[in-house]
């Protein structure tokens, strides 16, 4: 589990702050306990990755990156909690970048066939400089788009920034395993792995999703919408994720993913024993 947050400026003015930037990435502390990381991005310019927090000593001393100071306001900032799962080393810190793609991500989750897809992108000439799945998702979306999402397989939610063609993707794994909420208001943009953070933005005032509350009461039952408790917060769906250019207003969410049931041509038995086969 880590965790992961983007503010981006719709109007691509420098008025995203770091301060805020940096509140909204601890709460969320404990969904990633051994490093923290920021990346800032001004229009027109090459994103800065950026160290934070008393967890990176270790990324400092190996990338040589700078401390995000509070009083800075850039276009678009990504924060990250990182549990390491893979590559254990500081050479996993997030968010990562892709210079040579124009790509930069923040990631939660992990892709289970990532080695496989690894192999198969060093067969079509590129190189690696991590033992990280996050990286392996650059690469991939640099060699096939969109598209790549079809070859993944694993649970997972990311924001990527695509700078050269200024525009960011905010993707959630097919099933919605794990969490991508999402706030949108006349001048920002906001993603984040958990509901607090986007409720401690400054200026945020939120309202009961009356019909979800109702819901929650008589059910228990939150997720089975887009929506949540609060009517101005959503989430991405799974098998979703949500683009956004520059120069545009509205954030478009589009489904990359649809599960096709199969009419079962066998009998009951044969049913039992290939659940049973693919189960074990």
């Amino acid at each position: 589990m880590c965790g992961i947050l983007a503010i981006i400026n719709k109007n691509e003015q420098r008025v995203v702050r770091a301060d805020e930037l940096n509140k909204l990435s601890s709460i969320i502390n404990h969904r990633g306990p051994d490093d923290e990381g920021f990346l800032t991005w001004n229009a027109g310019d090459e994103p800065k990755i950026w160290a934070g927090g008393d967890t990176a000593a270790s990324t400092l001393a190996h990338w040589h990156y700078n401390r995000l100071t509070p009083d800075q306001s850039f276009t678009v900032g990504f924060g990250h909690r990182r549990l390491s799962i893979l590559d254990l080393s500081p050479a996993g810190h997030q968010p990562m970048l892709l210079s040579d793609a124009g790509l930069a991500i923040t990631f939660n989750g992990e892709v289970y066939n990532y080695l496989e897809i690894k192999a198969e992108l060093e067969g079509l000439g590129h190189s690696f400089k991590t033992k990280s799945d996050t990286e392996v998702i650059l690469h991939a979306w640099q060699q096939w788009g969109r598209a790549c999402l079809d070859k993944f397989n694993g649970m997972f939610a990311f924001v990527l920034l695509d700078y050269k063609n200024r525009k960011i993707f905010a993707v959630r794994d097919r099933f919605g395993v794990k969490p991508l909420y999402y706030y949108v208001n006349d001048n920002s943009i906001v993603f984040a792995s958990e509901l607090k953070q986007i409720r401690a933005l400054n200026g945020f005032k939120g309202s009961v999703n009356d019909e979800l509350a109702l819901t929650y009461l008589a059910m228990g039952a939150v997720d089975q919408t887009s929506g949540t408790l609060h009517k101005e917060i959503n989430q991405i769906p799974g098998g979703h994720y949500a683009e956004f250019e520059s120069g545009t207003r509205d954030l478009r969410i589009t489904e990359w993913y649809r599960l096709k049931p199969q009419k079962w041509q066998g009998s009951w038995d044969d049913a039992i024993v290939n659940l049973k086969s693919v189960l074990n």
